[in-house]
């Protein structure tokens, strides 16, 4: 929001509400909200984000929202995120091991696509799909929350064409960044 604060959409995904709800207390995990379908984008998902609950909720009768893990910060109280992302990654993989209700048919957080062999053909693969892209974390990157430093996070999209717009203003921005 303008007012620098994150606005409560839990309202708006109840089935995944009740998911999260199975996770042990003091677990934080870290994804996005998408559909299952990878050429819809974030444009897509504003569709249900934008509207009140009851609209939200009706909009979904057909296809939810799902939650695509990728990464986690604790567990049961236990804190990750100084740890490097491989081991919150492999802590976030035994998770959804050993939480069986992730696997079953229907249910709405789902576990990160991570496998490749080679990096190209795997980004060509999810973009031949019409994906919108991939995010890519180095093993040793250490959580640092609201910054994704270019040499330990990668993010790949695909070319879109080119726009030309003119800048008809601005705002002041309301944080100093050093």
């Amino acid at each position: 929001k303008v007012t620098g604060q994150y606005g409560d959409k839990t309202e708006l995904i109840p089935h995944i509400m009740r998911e999260f709800d199975k996770l042990p207390d003091g677990t934080v995990l870290i994804g996005e909200l998408c559909w299952r379908d990878i050429t819809k984008t974030s444009k897509d998902v504003g569709t249900i984000l934008r509207c009140k609950p009851a609209k939200a909720i009706e909009r979904q009768k057909t296809e939810k929202l799902v939650f695509r893990v990728f990464d986690c910060l604790a567990y049961k109280g236990e804190q990750y995120e100084c740890k490097p992302y491989h081991e919150r990654f492999n802590m976030l993989l035994w998770i959804i091991k050993n939480l069986d209700y992730i696997y079953e048919e229907g249910e709405y957080i789902l576990n990160p696509i991570y496998t490749f062999n080679n990096f190209a053909d795997f980004l060509q693969e999810i973009l031949s799909r019409d994906g919108e892209g991939i995010v890519i974390h180095s093993k040793s990157y250490l959580y640092a929350p609201g910054k994704r430093p270019a040499w330990t996070t990668l993010k790949v999209k695909k070319i879109t064409t080119e726009l030309e717009l003119p800048i008809v203003g601005f705002i002041e921005p309301n944080k100093s960044y050093e």
